[in-house]
């Protein structure tokens, strides 16, 4: 699979702003490439062997609880001032290469439909320290869910896992919670700082050591 032909075909992005420098590695041959500083309105590149226009990783820091009662988390949510964002359902496509060597180096391509069409590629992030679930993102939005993942099997990704969610978000300050039921359980992720998330889930009465990473 030529990773040259992924990036140029799904990164393509509108302009961003886009001050720093960043450098992640390839998955196809583990060697690094560096997004460029300098790149003419409207189209990011990389300056590197790889041609792209990506936005920014985002740093993704998170916990998940699996749920023996979801009702009674959503209840004490709402008495800690957390406000309901409502429901969606969404329909996920978990991507892989034929070794399937995104899973073995726990990144994930995956294919969302909810109210939107998103293509989000995530790879571990070393901050986590053992105590989250800590990730680089980069997330674009996709007009057809369709005709991209065509395009992912056209470039030799094929469809590792289906899976479907129904989901309910929350914000409670600067903190993100999601109750999700899924067909085998429900669960409650929490994302948001190192130091909001355990006491968010503190006063959800969640258990830290029963945390899911």
């Amino acid at each position: 699979m030529s990773v040259k032909k992924f990036f140029s075909v799904i990164g393509r992005r509108a302009a961003f702003d886009y001050t720093h420098r960043r450098r992640i590695q390839r998955f196809d041959t583990g060697t690094e490439f560096t997004y460029s500083e300098s790149c003419p309105p409207g189209i990011r590149t990389t300056a590197g062997p790889v041609a792209a226009c990506l936005e920014p990783a985002m740093l993704e820091t998170e916990v998940k609880f699996q749920l023996t009662d979801p009702e009674v988390i959503r209840r004490r949510l709402i008495r800690a001032g957390a406000v309901s964002k409502g429901n969606t359902f969404e329909l996920n496509y978990r991507y892989d290469d034929a070794d399937n060597r995104l899973l073995a180096a726990q990144h994930l391509l995956r294919l969302r439909r909810d109210h939107r069409n998103r293509l989000t590629f995530k790879q571990p992030h070393p901050s986590g320290g053992g105590q989250f679930k800590t990730h680089d993102e980069l997330e674009i939005e996709v007009s057809d869910f369709d005709t991209t993942h065509q395009i992912l099997k056209a470039l030799g990704f094929h469809r590792a896992q289906i899976y479907e969610k129904h989901r309910e978000t929350f914000d409670m300050g600067t903190t993100e919670i999601c109750l999700d039921h899924l067909p085998y359980g429900h669960f409650a992720e929490i994302e948001g700082t190192p130091e909001a998330i355990p006491t968010v889930a503190e006063r959800l009465g969640l258990e830290w050591h029963r945390r899911i990473l």
